[in-house]
């Protein structure tokens, strides 16, 4: 069996165990597994991008200093990285982008930062393993401020931007793992709910909702 052969056996494996354990309701199992599946996808992706880099190294009809056109795009895109490399990646570029329209946000440790105004933000990211769903978490510490990065699979960035009265709410009763709070949000047509079972509701509203930020 071959190197890709194998990480799709073990993706397809990992899978079905995740399937199993949503069906049983065992939402860290299917944390765990959509991790697993998420590294599996980075390691293939840098597998690519390193064959593609070698390839063109070694072609005498390449330029030395020339970047495959490939990996240029799989770097923009975030493809080749780690899970957490990705997020952090994202995370780096919102803030960024946050900045060009006014908000300015501080980097503190972890993944929280301080906004002008002194709150705490964190910011939390997940790309869409699954059709619709997307599993994230922070470090359990103090946030006032929350900030959910979701990524789809077009690689569009949705921001729910989750203000203090409904952080102070939600945080407690998300599911705590090891050192961190983690929970999942769920697409079913227009609509964005936060852990669905809990009856968290709908966050839609809180989309690109700056507000809170200012």
């Amino acid at each position: 069996m071959n190197s890709l052969a194998e990480f799709n056996d073990l993706r397809e494996r990992a899978f079905q165990k995740m399937d199993a354990a949503r069906k049983s309701g065992q939402v860290d199992e299917i944390i765990r597994y959509a991790r697993i599946v998420q590294d599996i996808d980075a390691a293939v992706h840098n597998g690519q991008a390193t064959l593609a880099r070698v390839s063109a190294l070694l072609s005498s009809e390449d330029r030395s200093d020339e970047v495959p056109q490939e990996v240029q795009g799989a770097n923009r895109e975030g493809e080749g990285l780690s899970r957490k490399a990705r997020g952090r990646l994202r995370r780096e570029e919102y803030v960024h982008r946050l900045g060009s329209r006014g908000v300015h946000l501080r980097k503190l440790k972890n993944r929280g930062y301080h906004s002008s105004s002194g709150k705490v933000v964190g910011i939390g990211y997940a790309s869409e393993v699954l059709p619709n769903k997307w599993w994230m978490g922070l470090p359990d510490e103090h946030y006032d401020i929350l900030i959910l990065l979701c990524e789809t699979a077009s690689t569009e960035i949705l921001d729910f931007i989750l203000p203090p009265e409904f952080v102070q709410k939600v945080w407690p009763r998300f599911t705590v793992s090891g050192k961190q709070r983690e929970w999942h949000i769920e697409r079913h047509g227009d609509v964005y709910e936060l852990e669905p079972k809990k009856g968290f509701g709908s966050i839609g509203g809180y989309l690109s909702r700056l507000e809170a930020l200012q």
